[in-house]
């Protein structure tokens, strides 16, 4: 286990393992969809399904995602803080839009290390879900490729406008102490952590 990166955040901050950390953190089952939960001490031991988790301010405890090139995005907001695993399907169903994201009132964003738009190939038909967001697609020759933090950002401005948002330069795909799916199908995963 080390720790690859790690980024100070409004409220606590973020740390990137290339394994598992030996510590106490809460986490959920993800299902690359857009149910986030709050934490509490029955998700502990229940391993719940969700892409994502919350805490207000008077319960803050270490939370967990893994990632292996979709986007660990830490948010925080004036009642509390939110941990976020997006992938393209997440992005697509504006996890963003939420309710109990909403409940904590963000301010600001940070967008982990994930893939980089120069090595996310998609193929024409995938723009079908994004037709709103033509601005993140970009064309080399006859490729096609896909600005998934350029789209989170769209989707967050649109929701919360005054927004701050910060984003990570590290492209999973290239930083050779990350783990990603899209360079040779890895079952590892980047452990993306927000400590208070």
């Amino acid at each position: 286990m080390t720790k690859v990166y790690e980024h100070k955040l409004p409220v606590g901050k973020f740390e990137l393992y290339n394994a598992r950390p030996n510590f106490d953190f809460t986490e959920v089952s993800q299902v690359h969809g857009n149910h986030v939960l709050e934490t509490n001490k029955s998700l502990k031991n229940n391993n719940q399904e969700a892409d994502g988790l919350y805490c207000l301010t008077h319960e803050f405890t270490p939370m967990a995602i893994k990632t292996a090139d979709c986007l660990p995005i830490c948010v925080c907001g004036e009642k509390g803080v939110a941990l976020l695993h997006a992938g393209w399907r997440g992005v697509a169903s504006n996890i963003f839009s939420l309710e109990n994201l909403k409940a904590i009132v963000p301010f600001y964003f940070f967008i982990g290390p994930a893939i980089a738009i120069e090595n996310y190939e998609v193929q024409p038909d995938f723009k079908e879900h994004f037709s709103a967001l033509d601005h993140c697609f970009t064309k080399r020759g006859q490729r096609i490729y896909f600005d998934l933090k350029g789209a989170a950002e769209s989707l967050i401005l649109h929701q919360f406008p005054s927004a701050q948002i910060e984003k990570s330069p590290m492209d999973t795909y290239s930083t050779p102490e990350l783990h990603s799916f899209r360079l040779d199908k890895t079952k590892l995963r980047n452990w993306n952590i927000w400590q208070p």
